[in-house]
């Protein structure tokens, strides 16, 4: 994996559309994936990881949507 390169048309890769999300949720990817190692790169408002770590980028995302999700919410209440 090491060899991996996003732009390499050959890498098997998967692209995560991230136009919705803001600057902020996107700062908290970029943290996240780093924080797990993941390798990835930004091409525009897509995050692109290795085909092979699709599950593992996929958990993280979520959980970043819901923690996301609760703080809306949460402000929302007050």
């Amino acid at each position: 994996m090491s060899d991996w390169n996003p732009l390499d048309p050959d890498a098997e890769s998967v692209h995560y559309d991230l136009a919705e999300w803001n600057v902020d949720q996107r700062a908290a990817v970029a943290e996240v994936f780093a924080e797990a190692e993941l390798p990835h790169a930004w091409v525009g408002d897509e995050v692109i990881v290795p085909a092979e770590l699709e599950e593992v980028a996929d958990q993280l995302l979520d959980r970043l949507e819901q923690r996301s999700e609760e703080h809306t919410s949460e402000l929302q209440s007050r």
